[in-house]
């Protein structure tokens, strides 16, 4: 009669850890709605979570939006699986607590991303019916990234052409 053998993984403990969790995704009660802050320094994943067709025609693109916790008490919007923005601090108290208790669990919420003002932007809730209102100032307080070439050399572009 062969001997038994019992598969190294079948005896794993894994001690209260959930290796495979899903992120509960809740909707968001939402009022209104806000721009994401920080898109110049977030361009970048902006463009990359657009396809080749939304980056060149330039409209308005539905977004079916998650937020979740970021680091310290910092509420971070993605879409695609990008990070396209964070939540504003004066919004924050409003969100924050609607999120579940877990460090995955995220928020829902619809949303557009536009190009209206010269930047790919995130507009977090429904659209309002009279058009979009201009971001304030105080939105971008990151500088956008620099441009860097291959081993993090930056890119000096130069006066002339």
């Amino acid at each position: 009669m062969p001997a038994t053998v019992v598969h190294p993984r079948a005896t794993w403990d894994s001690r209260g850890v959930r290796l495979l969790h899903r992120t509960v995704a809740v909707p968001a009660i939402l009022f209104g709605g806000f721009w994401a802050a920080e898109a110049s320094a977030l361009q970048r994943s902006l463009v990359a979570a657009l396809t080749s067709r939304e980056q060149v025609a330039r409209v308005p693109v539905p977004a079916d939006l998650r937020i979740s916790r970021g680091a310290g008490d910092l509420l971070v919007v993605t879409w695609r699986n990008m990070i396209v923005g964070f939540v504003p601090q004066d919004e924050a108290p409003l969100l924050g607590p609607q999120l579940p208790p877990g460090r995955r669990d995220e928020l829902e919420v619809t949303g557009v991303v536009d190009h209206s003002t010269g930047l790919w932007r995130v507009w977090v809730g429904t659209p309002p019916e009279g058009g979009f209102p201009l971001p304030g100032s105080e939105l971008d307080t990151l500088p956008p990234p620099e441009d860097l070439v291959a081993g993090g050399f930056p890119l000096r572009r130069s006066a002339r052409r």
